[in-house]
């Protein structure tokens, strides 16, 4: 914790030592540079095998190798690289690339080619960090362990609490933190009608103020929600904006990074960019020759990606330029890490694809993978990191905040899970979610909660359902829709605002306050459900002829079946 002289007069007052003699020679040579002393009493550390010191040494030799580079002594740094680098090196990528290290001719240049920040930048503390997983921590104490115990102790609390959705809790050690459902949101607020068919798509601006909605009725309606954020005034809701230029169905929006710019994808093949404030059209995109099925930001705003059923994934800048264009499987879905350097991608073929963006800067075409008609991307420019099968069809997927965990829609029976949670560090699924009945249509779930420990999802059977991420017991189950649940949101400013979308045509939004006036959730669907046998059986009908349109089933199972090639898709 940087009590050194705590820790000191603790051992002499106790007589015992916190680590051994050899152990703070070591760690003291690391952090001054003193690469012999630390090197001489490496032997002395107990190391399980010599793999690991093989590998200690490289990374300290690789110090020493940059730290020379950085004081511009190039001969001592190629003795260093010629004499112990290269003799402990295992991967000749790795050495390949510090080699082309020694023509920097500026520590700028050599700072930003080796991803490294100089001897007086935390680079020799990260050393560290590196070498102590090959050393006993009976033998080596990590750095701040103390801490990190307190803080893992805070964070299993929090975990464990299954209700917390308050991420300013002052929360101590001192006692167990408490919470109780309370703060979830579970009482329907408000109950918006404005739509004249199925409505299929939300989403929360960054900044919580607005509510945008995508319906089938091919238009984008936008609510401005501060006055019944901020003073609870129902009242004060209204269409702020109705946004009409598509011909066909809605079936994803995304606000930009700076909420000033909607970005809407359609069944017309086009992508359309809004101006929030105004509601104005900025610019069409049309470059797909299918139905699209998804859209996603880059981070800075100034460019973002759409897919479509024409097996196209295609990146533009907001002027209205191509940038890219990627030939690759049936993309369903699309999410970017926040610092734009991964993108994931779920397709027809069950698989999650994770793509190093930083690869494709200097490329206008790329092929990940091999088609009839066109030879994939040479290995050392293919963007493709890692790839997760699925056993069965994702229909939309959502990242975490933290950019680690990917939740997905599955299309199966509702026993086996129809949400699987995915560590993209490990590489594995590591939760599946019950209690949701996901089979025929696309629906999405997304991350939520103050803290994003809670899961949300909509329901064939017309449920909005909250579960907890890490355990996966269904906290809550929200009636209220009389038809399928396609998509909801959380409020990440808000977060005790959520909001769901149906096929019954409306838009709700919950909270954990009892609404002053309740609203009448079933009222306006009661006499659906009273009509005649003959206007059931045209509604049915009405409902089989929109599988195809909503991207069902039908769309989703035939994708494997799929035996088009690309170029019949231009």
């Amino acid at each position: 914790m940087g009590h050194e002289k705590s820790a000191k007069t603790l051992e002499e007052e106790s007589g015992t030592l916190l680590q051994p003699a050899e152990a703070t020679t070591f760690r003291t040579g690391v952090l001054t540079g003193k690469w012999e002393e630390a090197l001489a009493v490496l032997p002395r550390l107990n190391l399980e095998d010599a793999d690991h010191e093989r590998r200690i040494k490289f990374l300290i030799y690789k110090q020493q190798y940059l730290e020379e580079l950085e004081a511009n002594n190039r001969k001592d740094a190629l003795t260093v690289l010629r004499n112990r680098v290269t003799p402990h090196s295992t991967d000749p990528k790795e050495l390949h690339h510090l080699t082309s290290m020694i023509v920097c001719n500026t520590k700028e240049l050599l700072y930003t080619r080796s991803s490294w920040d100089g001897k007086d930048g935390l680079s020799r503390k990260e050393l560290l960090k590196s070498v102590q997983q090959y050393i006993s921590p009976s033998v080596l104490l990590e750095e701040d362990r103390l801490c990190s115990l307190l803080k893992q102790a805070q964070e299993f609390q929090r975990d464990r609490c299954m209700y917390l959705n308050d991420k300013s809790v002052n929360h101590t050690l001192l006692h167990d933190l408490k919470s109780d459902h309370s703060s979830l949101p579970r009482y329907p607020q408000l109950l918006l009608q404005d739509h004249d068919d199925e409505v299929w798509y939300i989403e929360f601006s960054h900044d919580g103020r607005w509510l945008a909605s995508g319906s089938r009725d091919a238009t984008i309606l936008l609510y401005d929600l501060t006055t019944f954020l901020e003073h609870n005034d129902e009242s004060s809701i209204r269409v702020s904006h109705v946004l009409k230029a598509h011909q066909g169905s809605i079936c994803k929006i995304a606000f930009s990074p700076d909420d000033k710019r909607l970005l809407s994808c359609s069944h017309d093949y086009r992508v359309n960019c809004w101006d929030v404030a105004s509601g104005s059209l900025l610019h069409t995109f049309a470059g797909h020759n299918d139905e699209l099925t998804s859209v996603c930001w880059m981070p800075d705003g100034k460019s973002f990606f759409s897919a479509a059923v024409d097996k196209r994934l295609l990146k533009w800048d907001i002027e209205g330029n191509l940038v890219q264009k990627w030939y690759v499987p049936r993309v369903m879905d699309i999410a970017i890490t926040s610092d734009g350097t991964l993108m994931y991608t779920i397709d027809s073929e069950k698989r999650i694809i994770c793509y190093d963006l930083t690869k494709t800067e200097s490329c206008t075409t790329l092929v990940p993978f091999e088609t009839r008609s066109r030879v994939p991307t040479e290995p050392d420019m293919n963007p493709v990191k890692f790839i997760i099968q699925e056993d069965d069809y994702i229909a939309s997927c959502d990242l975490s905040a933290c950019n680690r965990y990917l939740l997905c829609s599955i299309n199966v029976k509702e026993s086996r899970g129809c949400i699987h949670l995915y560590d993209l560090q490990l590489r594995k699924m590591v939760q599946k979610y019950t209690g949701i009945k996901q089979f025929k249509y696309v629906l999405k779930a997304v991350f939520g909660g103050a803290t994003q420990n809670f899961v949300l999802s909509g329901s064939e059977d017309g449920k909005v359902v909250i579960l907890h991420k890490r355990t996966g017991e269904v906290l809550t189950s929200l009636e209220g829709h009389t038809k399928l649940v396609s998509c909801v949101a959380w409020n990440a400013r808000y977060p005790d605002v959520i909001a769901s979308c149906s096929d019954d045509r409306t838009v709700r939004i919950w909270s954990p306050q009892t609404p002053k006036v309740k609203p009448q959730l079933k009222v306006e669907h009661k006499d659906v459900e009273a009509d005649t046998e003959e206007e059931e059986e045209e509604e049915e009908e009405e409902e089989e002829s929109e599988d195809y349109e909503r991207g069902s089933d039908m769309l989703i199972h035939s994708n494997s079946q799929d035996s088009c090639d690309d170029d019949s898709m231009k």
